[in-house]
């Protein structure tokens, strides 16, 4: 039997031990092996030689090794003088291979040693030599089996391992005297976990027990019995001798080699008190004897092999539970299948290949139409009634199926019925096979009759226009492209693509409601295929938008003669709810070449050229590559537009506002310029209307406010005139904003100028189209002072009702009435628009003067203000700034 005494030093971590008060265990002038062993490090054997009053430390096996921050290569000598520092867990291990102790009366193996240290035992297990019998330990033995026997019982009796675990604990309390007793499972190779706790006073509660112990005993299979003899703790520190375990035992559960866990029982040095030991020598616990441990060793043998043994059996069980589920999860499959197939109402046949027959199921006749005796046995019964153009396919994959060569019969096709029609089905079917050879082929019939009409209805929604019934934009994409690619191959095809716009459909739509207008386009597409060829395919593009793909033309013109059918037929009124309506129609016609590789090329093409008829107020057009160059060049000034915006091209020039009768200069006109980067100055009435279209013209808009307002107050400080206004020409789209007063003021406050400074140009058509929107946004600019110009007057609407509906401080009369004022018509226009104004209480700018008789006949009619080439052409800030001052005289004065 190999015994491992183990001495743990009674040191505070980090202490200097001195070589020559390292502990001498037997003596000076011997060799013994020792091992050092820190926490979580495997142990280094080395052999200390202690003579002359030095220690030598040698490895071993040679090897480098590091014993507490030394490291110790081949041969290390230490003298007295040296020093070795102590770590918390540093063991020195004494290996003897034969009894070297004596036996005390205690019980217990015992090697006198300094300072106080931990004697350990660990005894290998021998199966064999477990409860050797003699007549000295006949009583022990006695009690032994007689524990063993009640441990046996309870193991092959309790299926329930908790209940198991705690009456084991019982039952061992009963036969070995125990302070505390637990039973560990390992979980893996580092982990356990106590399934049971019992102590003295039969609380189940967890209490703490060494890894480093239980580690040991799973993982080397050895048992260990420890114990603290009573007059070792005498020269301890207090918070080793407080609360200490005094004996344990530990024992493996253990079958045929397998590690399950560990069986744990200890003496207590103290039960609940701190009390020093030496003042309670009572308290001291007996050690547990050798045979103590003998009997944990075979009970824990006896619970390893009744673990495995029940181990066994739940898999036995767990199996057998296994195969029941699958049995009943058979039986259950099989009345799905059967309740299944009842519920999809599939028909269902079995064919038998060597003698021909097949079984049909009633469904499956009924399927078609017929009853139970009308269908006889056979094959010919299912392929005589598939449709003709379905037989060859089914009748191939059904013989590959059979041969192997396809792994599942699957196919949709048409089946006669009894009344004569054809029925869609879904057959599909699986081979039983012996040996490769196919015996017989199981499968059903499904009826998809109606799964296939929708999927023919949705077939034909993604190609027709639901409210029409015309082809949609994909179909008539697919045809334009067929076309395209027809030209390409036969230079004699000719086809053309009309698109078409209706005038007036979104009046008639607002007016009178969307079912009104629907009807209006189902009736407007009736018309267009009465006028179409065969052959020819006309489809609704979207909205009030038609496009009509005319083919197979004898020549151009053609496409030119449809397209005045086209519009005759459109001029017809269309009476609805008794009521007749006139839909006006502009057409572009795109001629269709080699030129053209793609169907969106000749749309494009074709809707400018429905949008140059529109503008010419023609019937249609012809598309040409000047108007292709037109879009062209507006999309590119479109391009540049926003570019310019984004990088600042834009500046203001102005142009001042004379007052007729001092001829000083009142104010000032801001007018945009565009400084295009490659062709220079580009026409305020060329990017304007672009602006407008893009809705670019809101951005420009309030640049173009907050530059005038900033320009404004400079000139009012510069020359000391807070009576200067700047006057800035507001688009349509500019009044639409939301809260447009509020953001008008925030300018005003930021460039620190008066709100009657600032004058706002409208023209009368803006105003008179958008008079209900915009009328509080007027009275809101008007309270905040900001006097409102009409802009061109006498060229729009003329309506003078507006003028007292609106806040309006003064009327700009159109530079056309000017141009030619001495004639005596305009003379008298002129005359009537001062007249009106001043009788309004307004007061009048006249535009575009440019001689000296214009300005005198004006001067004449009482006009207050003038404004044109005469006094200056628009100029940037520093040309007027030299007008407004004090030294500037007109050269016409």
């Amino acid at each position: 039997m190999e015994i491992i005494l183990a001495v743990k030093l009674g040191y505070k971590p980090g202490t200097k031990i001195k070589v020559e008060s390292f502990p001498a265990m037997f003596g000076s002038g011997g060799e013994n092996t020792f091992a050092f062993s820190e926490r979580g490090v495997a142990s280094q054997h080395f052999i200390i030689n202690q003579k002359n009053n030095k220690i030598l430390l040698r490895s071993m096996d040679g090897a480098i090794t590091r014993v507490n921050n030394l490291i110790v290569e081949e041969k290390v000598e230490l003298t007295n003088l040296d020093y070795i520092t102590v770590s918390e867990d540093l063991i020195l291990q004494v290996h003897f291979k034969k009894k070297t102790s004596r036996r005390t009366s205690k019980g217990y193996d015992q090697i006198k040693m300094e300072p106080g240290g931990v004697l350990r035992q660990r005894i290998d297990v021998d199966k064999t030599s477990i409860l050797e019998p003699s007549t000295q330990k006949l009583k022990y033995s006695h009690r032994a089996l007689k524990t063993i026997y009640a441990v046996l019982r309870k193991c092959n009796n309790e299926s329930n391992d908790e209940l198991l675990f705690d009456r084991l604990l019982d039952a061992l309390f009963k036969a070995i005297d125990a302070e505390r007793g637990a039973i560990f499972l390992q979980i893996d190779k580092d982990n356990y976990e106590g399934k049971a706790f019992l102590t003295s006073t039969n609380e189940r509660d967890q209490f703490p027990v060494s890894t480093t112990v239980l580690k040991d005993v799973m993982q080397n299979r050895v048992s260990i019995i420890s114990h603290i003899p009573e007059d070792d703790m005498l020269s301890s520190s207090e918070s080793i001798r407080l609360q200490m375990v005094g004996s344990f035992i530990c024992a493996p559960l253990i079958s045929y080699e397998k590690i399950f866990g560990a069986l744990y029982l200890d003496r207590t040095i103290l039960h609940n008190q701190p009390t020093l030991v030496e003042q309670e020598a009572d308290n001291y616990p007996e050690p547990f004897l050798i045979e103590d441990l003998e009997l944990l060793v075979a009970i824990g043998i006896q619970i390893g092999s009744s673990l495995a043994k029940s181990l066994l059996i739940r898999k036995v069980r767990q199996s057998l539970f296994e195969k029941e589920k699958l049995v009943q999860a058979l039986r259950e499959s099989e009345e799905r299948y059967a309740l299944a197939a009842s519920a999809a109402n599939d028909g269902l046949w079995d064919c038998d290949i060597q003698s021909g027959n097949v079984y049909y199921s009633t469904r499956w006749k009924s399927m078609l139409g017929y009853q139970d005796s009308e269908i006889d046995s056979n094959l010919d019964e299912w392929f005589h009634r598939i449709h003709e153009e379905d037989f060859g396919k089914v009748k191939e994959e059904f013989d590959q199926h059979i041969s192997g060569k396809l792994p599942r019969f699957q196919i949709e096709h048409r089946m006669l019925h009894r009344d004569g029609n054809y029925i869609w089905v879904l057959n599909q079917g699986i081979a039983v096979r012996d040996n490769n050879k196919t015996l017989r082929v199981v499968g059903s019939q499904t009826d998809i009759t109606k799964r296939k009409q929708a999927e023919a209805q949705l077939l034909h929604d993604a190609f027709y226009d639901v409210l029409t019934g015309l082809p949609n934009r994909a179909l008539l994409m697919s045809r334009l492209q067929r076309a395209i690619y027809r030209a390409n191959r036969d230079a004699k095809y000719m086809f053309a693509v009309l698109f078409m716009d209706l005038d007036s459909f979104k009046v008639v739509n607002d007016s009178m409601g969307h079912v009104t207008g629907d009807e209006l386009l189902i009736d407007i597409a009736k018309r267009l295929q009465q006028v179409i060829r065969p052959g020819d395919t006309v489809a609704r593009f979207g909205g009030d938008e038609f496009t009509i793909l005319l083919e197979n033309l004898q020549n151009l013109q053609q496409a030119s003669d449809i397209a005045d059918v086209l519009h005759e037929q459109l001029a017809e009124p269309f009476t609805l709810n008794d009521q007749d309506f006139f839909m006006g129609a502009s057409i572009g016609i795109a001629i269709g070449n080699v030129d053209y590789e793609e169907p969106q090329d000749l749309l494009r093409d074709a809707d400018t050229a429905m949008y140059r008829a529109k503008s010419n107020g023609k019937p249609y057009e012809v598309f040409d590559r000047q108007m292709h160059e037109s879009v062209t060049a507006l999309l590119r000034l479109e391009t540049d537009l926003r570019k310019s915006l984004v990088e600042k091209d834009f500046f203001l020039c102005y142009q001042p506002i004379v007052d007729l009768k001092s001829f000083q200069i009142t104010g000032m006109e801001s007018l945009m310029r565009w400084h295009h980067q490659e062709r220079g100055l580009v026409s305020p009435g060329e990017f304007i209307p672009l602006a407008e279209r893009t809705k670019l013209i809101i951005d420009l808009g309030w640049w173009a406010i907050r530059e005038a307002c900033q320009q404004l107050a400079y000139f009012q400080k510069e020359f000391s005139r807070p009576d200067l206004s700047v006057s800035v020409n507001m688009s349509a789209k500019q009044f639409a904003i939301h809260d447009l007063a509020r953001l008008i003021g925030d300018v005003l406050n930021n460039a620190c100028i008066r709100p009657g400074n600032l004058k706002l140009e409208i023209t009368e058509t803006v105003l008179m189209e958008n008079a209900k929107a915009m009328i509080k946004t007027l009275n809101d600019l008007k309270l905040m002072n900001i006097d409102l110009y009409i802009d061109d007057f006498g060229t729009g609407y003329s309506s003078l009702s507006y003028l007292h509906r609106f806040p309006i401080s003064i009327l700009k009369v159109d530079r056309s009435f000017i141009f030619e004022i001495t004639k005596k018509e305009n003379f008298e226009i002129v005359r009537t628009i001062i007249t009106l104004a001043h009788n309004l209480d307004m007061k009048v700018v006249a535009e575009g003067i440019e001689t000296s008789e214009q300005l005198k006949l004006l001067m004449q009619l009482g006009c207050d203000f003038g404004q044109g080439n005469l006094f200056s052409v628009p100029v940037r800030n520093h040309e007027i700034a030299k007008m407004l001052s004090k030294s500037h005289r007109w050269d016409f004065l």
